[in-house]
């Protein structure tokens, strides 16, 4: 009993002492006069006013916060609203307020709406924001500001909305729906620490008539100087318009190294979009490593898949599996990709160069085994020879601005083709363009027994075309026989 009553004691000085705390804070807190220096303080650092409509309170459970409601702040010099909350609240520390001092330890905020907007001289309504402030004149010369340093126990983000305005190119992009919430957030600058715990990304928005979805999930992403730590982190995004879906799936895990160098173990793309009556579905994994002092990206291993179908598709459906591996110099502006895929019999290699990102230069090498391309062109429509024929006798040019931009070098070749019922060996292109011309000098194949051999140009400052061709020894029967289906000569 003696053991109960002293219990019973204790916990009544407890409870008097949480009272008697519980006391102080309301007795320190001064809601008027928070709102008058909240109102002043805004208006005189940034010239924007502050409307506190809701009421502030203090809550002390199930932590000790403070609670505002409705909140409103207009662009710089005039009353148009530029943001606001629905209803905030801040969960503080209890000591510091003993000392009138405020230090946070969680965020939460409801209903945030944000309008950015470009204005047509360029500018934006942040910029006064972001920007320096002035100093004025007679004061003294400020000191040397203590790195930020960040800890929070948790933020959440509910119901937000996000507007982008761009006058210049009259759109219009919104972001509605979007939640956002996380564990402990750390950061401090000068010990190069960062942490961010259960963090949670989704949101909803449009852009035009096209609807959008984004969900991200980080267990936890951290920077301990050099060194990083992470676990899975997924990502998911949705586009939808009137005629055409797309679904993309984004997932890193094995996720190790330094903020110099990372790597992550298990690199994985999907994506499932639907165009018309035509899907198409891929996978892509590969482990990737990132140099970020030499700014180098590298997919050693990329291995995956490719499937297209529509039913406009003379084959109706077609998969391509992939592997190769991508190494690119940000740096330097360049990329070397080695894909190796095949479709039905056929086998397909491609080795490209990228030389400069912009405008693009690209050197390349594609090397098929067999081909057959009649199985995967659509059959003509009847009477489109004459179709043809009709329109090619009028005047109209055909469009090549697109080589006047086009810097390319690269070479083809075939083993065995099949286009239109013709066979082709051996068949070999170098191809170059640059300034406008697009130059195919050799092409070269077996035909039939014989050979063809010549040069194919293309001059998009006068649409001009030449070709030049030697056919030699060509068997003339099976030629025919391809070409109209009839064998009325023989010989060579």
């Amino acid at each position: 009993m003696k053991i109960i009553r002293r219990l019973a004691i204790v916990a009544g000085v407890l409870l008097l002492l949480l009272g008697v705390g519980v006391a102080t804070l309301f007795a320190l807190f001064d809601e008027n006069k928070l709102k008058a220096q909240l109102t002043d303080g805004v208006y005189a650092s940034t010239q924007r006013k502050l409307s506190i409509d809701g009421g502030l309170a203090l809550s002390v459970w199930p932590d000790v916060g403070v609670r505002v409601g409705q909140l409103t702040l207009t662009e710089r010099g005039n009353d148009t609203a530029f943001a606001s909350v629905g209803s905030a609240r801040l969960a503080v520390a209890v000591l510091p307020l003993l000392s009138k001092r405020v230090e946070v330890r969680r965020i939460e905020v409801d209903g945030l709406d944000v309008k950015l907007i470009r204005k047509k001289d360029g500018s934006l309504n942040i910029d006064d924001l972001a920007g320096d402030k002035k100093k004025s004149e007679g004061t003294e010369t400020p000191k040397a500001s203590q790195p930020l340093q960040i800890d929070i126990a948790g933020v959440e983000l509910r119901n937000a909305k996000l507007t982008w305005r761009d006058d210049i190119a009259n759109t219009t992009t919104t972001i509605a729906d979007l939640n956002f919430s996380s564990g402990r957030l750390l950061g401090d600058p000068a010990a190069r620490r960062f942490r961010v715990e259960k963090l949670t990304l989704a949101t909803k928005g449009s852009h035009g008539t096209e609807q959008f979805e984004l969900k991200l999930a980080a267990p936890l992403l951290g920077l301990e100087g050099d060194t990083l730590e992470s676990q899975a982190v997924d990502l998911l995004a949705r586009l939808n318009g009137a005629d055409r879906s797309i679904e993309a799936r984004l997932g890193l895990a094995g996720i190790a190294g330094s903020g110099k160098a990372l790597k992550v173990s298990d690199f994985r793309f999907e994506l499932d979009a639907k165009s018309g009556d035509a899907t198409i579905k891929a996978q892509l994994a590969s482990p990737v490593a990132v140099d970020s002092e030499a700014r180098l990206v590298a997919l050693e291993k990329l291995a995956g898949s490719i499937d297209l179908a529509s039913p406009k598709m003379p084959m109706k459906h077609v998969k391509l599996p992939i592997s190769g591996q991508l190494r690119t110099d940000l740096s330097k502006q360049t990329a070397d990709l080695d894909l190796a895929t095949a479709v039905d019999e056929s086998k397909i290699g491609l080795k490209a160069r990228v030389n400069k990102f912009s405008p693009l230069g690209l050197e390349f090498a594609l090397d098929i085994d067999r081909l057959n391309l009649d199985k995967y062109l659509p059959p003509a429509p009847a009477g489109a020879d004459k179709a043809a024929a009709k329109a090619g006798s009028g005047d109209a040019k055909i469009d090549l601005a697109a080589l006047k931009t086009l810097d390319l070098r690269g070479s083809i070749n075939i083993g065995q083709l099949t286009a239109h019922r013709i066979d082709v060996s051996r068949l070999s292109a170098r191809l170059a363009a640059a300034n406008g011309r697009l130059d195919i000098a050799p092409l070269t194949a077996g035909l039939y027994g014989g050979s063809l051999n010549g040069s194919l140009g293309i001059n998009a400052h006068n649409n001009q075309f030449t070709i030049r061709q030697n056919l030699a020894g060509i068997q003339i029967a099976p030629l025919l026989k391809a070409l109209i289906d009839k064998e009325p000569l023989e010989g060579r």
